[in-house]
């Protein structure tokens, strides 16, 4: 039985209160906000040009699952001609990716459960998938999975903030390290190394 639908987090209200408390961590490492990019950040050292920024999944809020998003970072130097996409959880040391893997079942804990109209007109595989959005993870994922950051009130919203204010830094070095890292001539989209153009973090 589906307890009662959640209030809806709009992507402005998610982004402007991610935007709000990252702000001060942002500007201290050398940060502005870009104007596009979802409304991200970037910095420019020299040659390299760092960016990210929050992206909600396309699918938006859902009134029983609420919503998630992840952290993109892109960088680039324009010196040796490399590039990469990075998200956050790749850039995470253990210990943050035990506190993502905490923060999140415990958002699903707090969810009010599949809505029994759209189980009952669901079937297969469908239905499955729909019924694992309410199902805890065992244990951490490793750190070349894809997680999403859970989210289905504006407090976990803001909590996800505070999570990222003090792994800013630590995320922008370990993103700068991998640049550093690629051959010269050689772009990387989510630890796979190509040969292509470098990629951009965005215009502002």
């Amino acid at each position: 039985m589906s307890g009662l639908p959640l209030k809806l987090v709009s992507a402005a209200d998610a982004r402007a209160a991610w935007g709000r408390l990252i702000r001060p961590n942002a500007a201290a490492l050398g940060f502005r906000p870009g104007k596009v990019v979802m409304r991200g950040w970037i910095r420019e050292t020299g040659q390299v040009r760092v960016g990210f920024w929050f992206q909600i999944t396309m699918s938006g809020f859902d009134k029983h699952t609420g919503g998630k998003f992840i952290v993109e970072f892109s960088a680039s130097d324009s010196s040796r001609h490399t590039g990469l996409r990075q998200r956050l959880w790749r850039l995470l040391d253990a210990q943050s990716r035990e506190e993502v893997h905490r923060i999140n079942n415990e958002v699903i804990a707090s969810l009010p459960g599949p809505s029994d109209a759209i189980l009952h007109s669901l079937s297969g595989p469908i239905r499955d998938a729909n019924l694992r959005n309410f199902q805890p993870t065992v244990s951490v994922p490793p750190p070349n999975s894809d997680v999403w950051f859970r989210y289905a009130t504006l407090l976990d919203v803001e909590r996800w903030g505070e999570f990222m204010r003090p792994r800013l830094r630590l995320a922008v070095a370990e993103c700068e390290r991998l640049l550093a890292k690629l051959p010269v001539n050689t772009g990387s989209f989510s630890g796979v190394t190509v040969a292509a153009r470098p990629a951009q973090p965005g215009k502002d």
